[in-house]
C-alpha cells in the first residue's frame, strides 16, 4: 500500500529540519518538475527492476522508458550505452553491500518515522543480523551529495531499523550504513559510492532531532532559518529571510552601495583588502542563492506573461550545426578537407577557417540551421526581439542568466 507523498518528505529533511517555517512557506507551492529529475526517476525505475530481475544493466539499451508527470505531462528517456553502465554501478554496488553482508534486499521499501508526518521510499535496504544498509541512488550530475550526515538516509534506516524491532523485539542492531551512489558526479577522490557509518545509538539520537523538527514545523510562528539548504527550498523566491539576509550581507560587504541606484558598480576585486575578500567569498553563497530564486521567480512571471520593467523574454538561437552532417561531409571532401577530424566532425566554423570564410560561405550557410534553444530574461537593451504573450513547456533550465 502506498502512503502518497508525506507532509515531511525525507529527501527535503535537510531543509525542514534546519528551516521549520519553510513547510509552511512551501505549502501552497506547485511541486517543482524538470528533465533532471524526470531522468532520475527514469532510472530509478530501471534499476529497481533490475535488483528484482538480476538482469544486467546492458540488457535495457534501447529502452524507452516513460514518465509521467504529476499534471500529465508525459517524459520519455531512451537508455542509452551510458546510461545503462551508470545504472549498473548502482545495482553493483547494491549486490556487493548485500552479498557481503550476507543480507535481505528490500527493493522500493516503504518505510514509516512519523505517521501522518514523515515517510518516504528507501531505493534499497539491506538487513543483515545486526546491521542495516540503506543505499540511495543519486542521478545527478550537478550537485555533490554527501552520505555523511545525510538527513534523508538516516530517516530511511530509522524507519528500517523501527519497522524489524516492531516484527521482531529480539532484532538487535548494532549499526547502520547510509550509502550514496553517484554514478556522475565522482567526489574530490573519485568515488561515486560513498559511505557514512551511524551506531544505533547515535541513530535514536538523530530520532530525536527529527521529532523536535516537526513539532517545530506545526508552529504558527516556526523559525526561518537561512543556509545552504535555502538552493532547493521551493519558497526561496519570496521568503522574506532570505531577502533580509542576502540584502544585509550584500550591504555589509559593500557599504558603500546605493541600492536604489543598481547601475553603481561594486569595487574592483583588485580593490579589495584579505578581510574584504573573506567577507565577499562568506556572504557569497547567500547572496547568489537569493539572486538565482529571484531570477526563476522573475522568470517563471515573465513566462506566464507578466511584463517585468526593464526586462522582456527572447528567443535563443544555438550554435551552427549540420543538417544533415553526411551530406555536409561530401561537400566537405568534394573541397578538399577530410570532414572527420580524430573524435568528431568538423563544424561549420572549423570548414571556415580551413577554406576561409569566404571561399566556404558559398555551401555552408546552405548546410547549416541554427536550433532554437529556449528563450532568456535579458535587458529591454538586448537587440532580439521581444516574445509576446506567454510561454509554454519550459523548464527554468531553459533560463539563459548570462545577460542578467
Amino acid at each position: 500500500m502506498t502512503l502518497g507523498h508525506a507532509k515531511l518528505a525525507p529527501s527535503a529533511a535537510k531543509r525542514w529540519m534546519a528551516c521549520p517555517g519553510s513547510v509552511a512557506m512551501s505549502a501552497c507551492l506547485p511541486n517543482v518538475e524538470s528533465d533532471f529529475a524526470d531522468e532520475g526517476t527514469a532510472a530509478h525505475t530501471i534499476a529497481a527492476e533490475l535488483l528484482v530481475s538480476g538482469l544486467p544493466a546492458h540488457t535495457q539499451v534501447g529502452r524507452v522508458q516513460v514518465v509521467t508527470r504529476s499534471n500529465g505531462d508525459i517524459r520519455t528517456f531512451e537508455v542509452t550505452a551510458e546510461m545503462a553502465a551508470h545504472i549498473q554501478m548502482y545495482v553493483a554496488a547494491v549486490k556487493t553491500i548485500t552479498l557481503l553482508a550476507s543480507a535481505d534486499l528490500l527493493v522500493e521499501q516503504q518505510v514509516v518515522v512519523v505517521p501522518n508526518y514523515v515517510w518516504g521510499t528507501a531505493d534499497a535496504i539491506a538487513v543483515s543480523r545486526d546491521h542495516i544498509d540503506v543505499i540511495d541512488l543519486k542521478f545527478g550530475r550537478g550537485v555533490l551529495v554527501h552520505a555523511e550526515n545525510n538527513a534523508q538516509l538516516a530517516i530511511y534506516a530509522l524507519g528500517a531499523m523501527r519497522a524489524l524491532r516492531e516484527r521482531d523485539p529480539s532484532a538487535k542492531i548494532k549499526t547502520v550504513g547510509l550509502h550514496i551512489v553517484q554514478p556522475r558526479r565522482p567526489d574530490n577522490e573519485g568515488q561515486v559510492h560513498r559511505t557514512w557509518t551511524m551506531t544505533s545509538d547515535e541513530l535514536e539520537v538523530f530520532g530525536d532531532s527529527v521529532r523536535y523538527a516537526i513539532e517545530a514545523t506545526q508552529q504558527i510562528d516556526a523559525p526561518l532559518v537561512t543556509g545552504e539548504h535555502c538552493q532547493f527550498c521551493p519558497a526561496r523566491g519570496t521568503c522574506p529571510q532570505l531577502r533580509a539576509v542576502a540584502l544585509a550581507s550584500a550591504q555589509a560587504v559593500f557599504p558603500d552601495l546605493d541600492a536604489t541606484n543598481p547601475l553603481v558598480p561594486p569595487p574592483a576585486p583588485e580593490s579589495l583588502s584579505l578581510a574584504d575578500l573573506s567577507r565577499v567569498l562568506q556572504a557569497a553563497d547567500i547572496v547568489e542563492t537569493w539572486i538565482g530564486a529571484v531570477r526563476k521567480y522573475a522568470f517563471e512571471r515573465a513566462t506566464k506573461g507578466e511584463q517585468i520593467a526593464g526586462m522582456k523574454l527572447v528567443q535563443k538561437v544555438g550554435n551552427r550545426r549540420w543538417v544533415s552532417p553526411a551530406v555536409a561531409a561530401e561537400v566537405i571532401l568534394a573541397h578538399g578537407l577530410a570532414p572527420y577530424l580524430p573524435a568528431e566532425m568538423m563544424s561549420p566554423a572549423q570548414v571556415e577557417n580551413a577554406l576561409g570564410k569566404k571561399s566556404a560561405a558559398r555551401f555552408v550557410s546552405a548546410l547549416v540551421e541554427r536550433p532554437l534553444n529556449g528563450v532568456a530574461l535579458v535587458p529591454e537593451k538586448d537587440k532580439r526581439p521581444r516574445i509576446e504573450g506567454t510561454v509554454v513547456g519550459l523548464d527554468f533550465a531553459d533560463l539563459d542568466n548570462e545577460s542578467l
